[in-house]
């Protein structure tokens, strides 16, 4: 399944963002907000995700050695 991401959201979403565990990826190709959803998954993501941003989501290839990094930190959440 791909990732899904997302491009230029108002800041405002970031902890809505983050309480439904996307992580941001910074100074890569594309600086946007992703999460790995799997098939199952799939409609319920994208449902919270109209429901909060209000928006269809822009869905991009983020390939693995682009979400992660040897300068990103990761922390379970």
């Amino acid at each position: 399944m791909p990732t899904r991401s997302t491009k230029s959201l108002a800041y405002g979403y970031k902890d809505d963002l983050r309480d439904q565990r996307y992580r941001w990826a910074w100074g890569r190709l594309h600086d946007v907000w992703h999460k790995h959803v799997r098939a199952k998954a799939y409609q319920a993501e994208l449902d919270w995700y109209v429901s909060t941003i209000g928006k269809d989501p822009v869905i991009v290839p983020l390939p693995a050695s682009e979400r992660y990094r040897f300068h990103t930190t990761w922390t379970p959440a």
